[in-house]
């Protein structure tokens, strides 16, 4: 039997990430509520060494901005400083620490993956994520706390191996963001591997963001993520846009030089 602070942890992690992905449900139309559009700063606690990583997120309504994260490493073994996700382009650009980028667009990304990732794979990513989140239940609750003025419900994730230990997502009331938009460029994969249903089984709040997630074994409360700062304000094109002076290369581009090489 695996240890709880694996699962949970793991299985959160998961969790959020998928929920980030897949499309939401019809009452969450624009018509319904505002996009946010801001930025939102949070930390991320390592578990292993104690350490702190912050990121900060720039959101508008077709573009998410990460700045403090490294992005690419393991996917083209560029380590970048930043992530621009560009739901109106298609793409996803990786910034560097020279002034440079590399540009992968959507259907490149599902090519590259068609070519290395086969059916077989799929099918074994789908088995990992079904056993990660196998076992676990996400139970709503009306306990409510304020974060940087916004309304926040707890919701409980509990797993049925250890049912005395389980993790605690605080998920904001009145801040709409459609993730499924934003990650739109990656959308072909998360469809493939069946996401939404998985969510739906798990008793996922549909559309909700969690803004802190709070891992409890034994008694003792570890803190996983927390947003510290919710700005709401207009973003200019510029900031949610590759930066002035920046060299961009195609992802193309950057395959020919290695065979090149």
């Amino acid at each position: 039997m695996k240890h709880i602070n694996y699962r949970i942890t793991t299985g959160i992690i998961t969790a959020c990430f998928l929920a980030f992905s897949i499309s939401l449900s019809a009452f969450q139309s624009a018509f319904a509520q505002q996009h946010f559009e801001g930025e939102v700063v949070l930390n991320l606690y390592s578990q292993d060494d104690g350490s702190t990583e912050q990121v900060t997120l720039l959101i508008k309504d077709h573009r998410l901005m990460l700045a403090g994260v490294t992005a690419g490493e393991d996917v083209i073994g560029m380590a970048g400083e930043g992530l621009l996700i560009r739901a109106d382009y298609s793409d996803i650009i990786i910034f560097g620490e020279d002034n440079s980028g590399i540009q992968i667009k959507s259907g490149e990304l599902q090519s590259m993956m068609g070519m290395f990732m086969g059916p077989e794979a799929i099918k074994e990513i789908e088995d990992d994520i079904d056993e990660e989140l196998a076992g676990m239940r996400m139970r709503n609750t009306s306990e409510t706390r304020t974060v940087s003025g916004v309304r926040l419900t707890k919701s409980i994730l509990t797993s049925e191996d250890e049912p005395g230990n389980e993790a605690h997502v605080w998920f904001a009331d009145d801040v709409y963001i459609n993730w499924a938009n934003l990650f739109s460029p990656v959308g072909f994969f998360t469809d493939q591997l069946n996401i939404s249903s998985k969510l739906t089984a798990l008793g996922w709040p549909e559309g909700k963001s969690p803004m802190m997630v709070e891992i409890f074994e034994d008694g003792n409360k570890t803190t996983m993520m927390e947003v510290v700062e919710l700005n709401s304000r207009s973003l200019s094109d510029e900031e949610v846009g590759i930066p002035s002076g920046t060299n961009v290369m195609s992802f193309m581009q950057m395959m020919m030089e290695g065979f090149a090489e």
